[in-house]
């Protein structure tokens, strides 16, 4: 199938206790995924990291806390922007996971001028254009995640998703439509890449491991819920 008809699928937030499942299912279907994880995240449990790019996802950059970059620039100027991608680099490379390489999905999508800026100068790729939903709200369901996504692909979409979002007790829906849309994907002529190094959906198989899908062991970092309901144990609200 040519390039034409590829799209990529990406993970925001993670990993979270919703990861081994994502991991089974885009095992099973062969799918590669892009994970836009949080340093905090991945430093509370390292061995996802590890085992992702072991099993052929990518890895890349979503922050150290899930920040919204253009408050941090307000509030801490251009360091603090700087801060929040090195330090999310040092919590991989401490996984035994390094980025796979200078790619960034900024939190919320917020990256105003200056920020931008700030990414590019530090050789970073900022992924902002993607098809999704609102697939944070809890209680959507995976009928309505997966439908909503499938109603605006096109040729090199990013699609975007989220894993047990930072300040949201949502999950299942995400994971529930997750099979659909692959389907439903698939269905429609399209095939499975990953993200290249411009912003551009590049071709990539899924080879899986043998190695078993590892599961959260310690508590999950979460940012103050915005919505009512409690994420599956074990967590932590951050303050």
């Amino acid at each position: 199938m040519t390039s034409a008809r590829r799209v990529a699928i990406q993970f925001d937030d993670g990993p979270s206790h919703y990861r081994t499942e994502t991991l089974r299912i885009l095992r099973e279907k062969r799918v590669p995924g892009v994970f836009m994880d949080t340093g905090a995240r991945v430093a509370a449990n390292p061995h996802f990291a590890r085992f992702q790019l072991a099993e052929g996802h990518q890895l890349l950059n979503h922050t150290h806390s899930h920040a919204n970059l253009d408050e941090v620039l307000d509030r801490e100027g251009p360091d603090g922007v700087r801060r929040e991608l090195a330090a999310a680099e040092a919590a991989f490379a401490a996984a035994g996971a390094p980025i796979s390489f200078l790619g960034v999905r900024p939190p919320f999508g917020a990256a105003n001028a200056q920020v931008r800026q700030i990414i590019a100068d530090l050789g970073y790729t900022a992924y902002l254009t993607r098809i999704g939903t609102d697939d944070w709200v809890p209680g959507r369901t995976p009928r309505e995640i997966s439908d909503a996504i499938v109603d605006q692909l096109h040729p090199g979409a990013i699609i975007a998703l989220h894993d047990g979002p930072y300040d949201s007790p949502a999950g299942p829906g995400t994971n529930g439509g997750l099979a659909l849309l692959i389907d439903a994907v698939r269905e429609r002529g399209y095939h499975f890449g990953a993200v290249g190094p411009h912003g551009d959906v590049v071709e990539h198989r899924l080879t899986p491991t043998d190695q078993p899908i590892p599961v959260v062991e310690n508590p999950v970092p979460y940012a103050p819920l915005g919505f009512p309901g409690e994420p599956p144990e074990p967590y932590v609200i951050l303050g």
